[in-house]
C-alpha cells in the first residue's frame, strides 16, 4: 500500500528528506511526492508498510561526546529504573556503567573512539555507537606555527620536460623541494586516488575507482617518456606504457605481503580491479558470481600481483616523500565526497551505498539547472549500523600522508541534495546527514595522524555549517576572486584567489568563464552584459583598494601586477594559509574543469605551459613568490 501524502510527510521527516527547501537562487521548491517516495526507498524505508518504518528505540541512533568530561544519555521513559548498561570500547575492552535516574552515566577520561554503548531492560537488548572525540580537529598551529604559503597544482599538470605524459611523484617532491626553497610550507593536489582508465573509463579525480586506494599513474616510472610536449593528457596511452615497465617490476616482487596482511582491503581490491579488466565492464553488469562478491581470478594471477604491487609502491614513495624534514614537504590533500558507481567501494560494501538516486545540487547563480553529479550517495543509518568503518578508512589513508585534508563540499556533513536516477536537478530534495557524528570522525582521524583539516564550503551553505567548522576547527576557504579587496579572510581560512573548478586569474579577469556559461547554457544570453559589466566593476573595486592599502601604485594595472599585490594582500593579512595557484603566476587562462560538463568538454586534462624547470628558472615568479614568503613574515614593532 503506497503512504498517504500525511504518511508520506511522516516519514520524510523521520528519515531526513525535506519536503520543502530554498534553492541557490533563494526560490521555495517542494519536491513532488514520487520524488520524495523515490528517495524514501532508496534510504530503505518499507514505502509498503510505512507506518511500521517509524520505530521506537529506547537509546538514540548515536551518541556523540566532545572533549572530556561526564555526561549523561537520556533514555526513553519506558525503559523505567531497572536496566543495566555497558560499554564496548574501539579496543575491545569492556565495562559496566552506572546508571542513573532515566539515564546512563559516561564516564570521563573514555578513550578517543567508536565505541558500542549496551542497554538492557526486560527482554529488550539495544546498542548504539558511542563516539568520543577530542572538542577540535588537529589544531593547525601545531603544524603551521606562523601564516604560511603554498603551491597548488594538479599533479597530471606537473610537467618536467621529456617526461612520460602526466605529472608523477617525483615531479610532487621536486615541487615541493622548490617551494620549500622560496619560503612555502606546502603543495596542494587534487585527488590522487585510483581511477578508471582504460575500460571503463572515468579520470574525473571527483569520481574514483576508490576512495581506500591510489592512482599509481602517478608513480614515477623510469623508462617511459616521449610525451612531454603533449598539451593534454592522454590517459590511456600513459597508462598503458606505464604498466608495461610496472608489470614486469611486479613479477616475482613481494614486497607488497607485508602491506597486504596490514589492509584487509588490499588483496580485495587487486582482484577487483582484475576482474574489471577481464570483463571491461561496471561490475554491475557482470554475471551474478563476481557481481554478488564471488570473484574469479585467483589470488595469483599476474594482474592481482600488479594491483597489489603498484599500491605497496605508491604507500612507500609517497611515504618517503612526505616523511622527510625538509622545508615544502608538507601535503595539501584533497578528499572527494563520492565514488564513480563502478567502484571498488561500492562493490565491496553494497549495502553502504544508495541505489537508485545520485548526488547533485540545486540551481544557483553559477549553474540555473542545476548540477547531477552521477555518483551514489552513502546511506546514513547504514554507515553508522557499520560503525563508521569504511568512513573512517577513507579519511585515515589520506591523514596519514597529508599535513592537511581538504574535505569536498563539507556541508555533505550536514545534508546532501539526491536526485532519483535518470531524473532533473528539479526533482531533487536534500537530505539531512547525522554531521556531529562525522565530525567527531574527523577530529578522532585528524589527531591521531597529526593531519588539520579544510573544508570546502562554497555555494549553497545551509545555516549552522560554518558555525560547526568554526566550533571544530575546521578551516574555511577563501576565494578571492568571488571575495575581493577589501573583503579580507580571517584567521581561521584558507586563502586563495580561485579553485579548480574556476578560470585561472587572468581567465577569471577576462571574463572566459562567462564564455563557457554561455557556451554551456548556464547562462542565459540576455544575462551576459550584466555579468561583463559587473566582473569589471569587480577588478576596479579590488584594484582601488589595494591601492588604498599601499600595494598598488595605480588602479588599471597590468594582470601580472595586480596579481602579484593581490597576493601580497592575502600574505600580509591573518590567514593561516594561502595557497597559491601556480599556473597563475604565468598567467594562464585554461580551465582544468567547468563544473556540469561531461562529454561536451574534457576535464582534468589540462598540462600546465610552463615545466617544473621553466618555474625554477623564472626571476619574475620567484621574486613574486619571495615578495609573498616576506609579506607572510610577522610586522616587527618598533621600538
Amino acid at each position: 500500500m503506497e503512504p498517504s501524502l500525511k504518511q508520506l510527510q511522516v516519514l520524510a521527516d523521520r528519515y531526513g528528506v525535506a519536503t520543502v527547501y530554498r534553492d541557490g537562487l533563494g526560490r521555495e521548491c517542494r519536491p513532488g511526492p514520487e520524488a520524495v517516495a523515490e528517495i524514501l526507498k532508496a534510504l530503505g524505508c518499507p514505502m509498503d508498510s510505512p507506518i511500521e518504518a517509524v520505530e521506537t528505540r529506547a537509546l538514540p541512533p548515536a551518541v556523540v561526546r566532545f572533549g572530556d568530561g561526564t555526561s549523561l544519555v537520556e533514555l526513553d521513559p519506558r525503559v523505567g529504573h531497572s536496566f543495566a548498561a555497558d560499554l564496548e570500547l574501539e579496543d575491545g575492552r569492556s565495562r559496566a556503567l552506572p546508571a542513573g535516574d532515566g539515564a546512563i552515566q559516561i564516564p570521563d577520561g573514555l578513550p578517543h573512539g567508536i565505541h558500542t554503548l549496551n542497554l538492557e531492560f526486560g527482554s529488550v537488548r539495544e546498542s548504539c555507537l558511542l563516539l568520543c572525540a577530542p572538542a577540535t580537529v588537529y589544531p593547525p598551529e601545531r603544524l603551521f606555527p606562523d601564516r604560511a604559503w603554498g603551491l597548488f597544482l594538479p599533479l597530471y599538470a606537473a610537467r618536467s620536460g621529456p617526461d612520460s605524459g602526466v605529472g608523477d611523484l617525483g615531479d610532487l617532491e621536486r615541487l615541493m623541494d622548490w617551494t620549500g626553497s622560496l619560503g612555502g610550507s606546502l603543495v596542494g593536489v587534487l585527488p590522487m586516488n585510483a581511477a578508471f582508465l582504460d575500460r571503463p573509463y572515468a579520470p574525473s579525480p571527483f569520481t574514483p575507482a576508490s576512495r581506500l586506494f591510489w592512482n599509481e599513474l602517478f608513480l614515477d616510472v623510469e623508462g617511459v617518456g616521449g610525451a612531454g610536449a603533449a598539451d593534454t593528457v592522454d590517459y590511456r596511452t600513459v597508462m598503458a606504457a606505464k604498466r608495461k615497465v610496472l608489470e614486469a617490476a611486479a613479477a616475482g616482487s613481494r614486497e607488497y605481503r607485508g602491506l597486504v596482511e596490514e589492509d584487509p582491503y588490499l588483496l580485495p581490491y587487486a582482484r577487483f580491479r582484475a576482474e574489471t579488466e577481464r570483463h571491461g565492464t561496471g561490475w554491475k553488469i557482470w554475471p551474478e558470481g563476481p557481481r554478488s562478491g564471488e570473484l574469479t581470478v585467483a589470488d595469483t594471477d599476474p594482474a592481482v600481483q600488479y594491483h597489489l604491487y603498484v599500491q605497496w609502491l605508491f604507500h612507500d614513495r609517497l611515504g618517503k616523500i612526505v616523511s622527510q624534514e625538509k622545508p615544502g614537504r608538507e601535503l595539501y590533500s584533497d578528499l572527494p565526497l563520492g565514488v564513480h558507481p563502478d567502484s571498488f567501494d561500492t562493490w565491496a560494501h553494497p549495502a553502504l551505498f544508495a541505489s537508485g538516486v545520485t548526488v547533485g545540487a540545486p540551481p544557483d547563480v553559477m549553474f540555473s539547472n542545476g548540477q547531477n553529479w552521477g555518483f551514489p550517495p552513502l546511506l546514513p543509518e547504514a554507515n553508522r549500523a557499520e560503525g563508521y568503518r569504511y568512513v573512517t578508512q577513507t579519511i585515515r589513508r589520506q591523514a596519514r600522508f597529508a599535513s592537511m585534508l581538504r574535505i569536498d563540499h563539507v556541508m555533505g556533513l550536514h545534508r546532501q541534495f539526491w536526485i532519483p536516477e535518470g531524473g532533473d536537478p528539479s526533482e531533487g530534495t536534500y537530505v539531512t546527514f547525522p554531521a556531529d557524528e562525522q565530525y567527531a570522525i574527523l577530529a578522532m582521524e585528524s589527531h591521531r595522524n597529526r593531519c588539520a583539516v579544510a573544508g570546502e564550503d562554497l555555494g549553497v551553505v545551509p545555516d549552522g555549517v560554518r558555525e560547526a567548522m568554526a566550533r571544530h576547527r575546521i578551516q574555511r576557504l577563501y576565494v578571492g576572486q568571488f571575495r575581493h579587496p577589501p573583503s579580507s579572510p580571517s584567521q581561521e581560512m584558507v586563502a586563495a584567489l580561485n579553485t579548480h573548478d574556476l578560470r585561472p586569474f587572468a581567465g577569471f579577469l577576462e571574463g572566459l568563464d562567462i564564455d563557457d556559461r554561455l557556451q554551456h547554457g548556464f547562462m542565459a544570453p540576455d544575462a551576459e552584459d550584466a555579468a561583463r559589466a559587473q566582473r569589471t566593476e569587480s577588478f576596479r573595486l579590488a584594484a582601488a583598494a589595494l591601492v588604498e592599502a599601499g600595494f598598488l601604485r595605480h588602479g588599471n594595472p597590468e594582470p601580472a601586477v595586480l596579481l602579484d599585490a593581490w597576493l601580497q594582500w592575502l600574505g600580509a593579512g591573518p590567514a593561516r594559509l594561502v595557497l597559491v595557484n601556480a599556473e597563475d603566476l604565468w598567467l594562464e587562462t585554461r580551465a582544468h574543469n567547468v563544473p556540469g560538463t561531461r562529454d561536451d568538454r574534457p576535464n582534468w586534462v589540462g598540462r600546465s605551459s610552463q615545466s617544473l624547470l621553466d618555474m625554477e628558472q623564472s626571476d619574475r615568479i620567484t621574486a613574486m613568490l619571495q615578495r609573498l614568503t616576506a609579506a607572510r613574515q610577522p610586522v616587527k614593532e618598533k621600538r
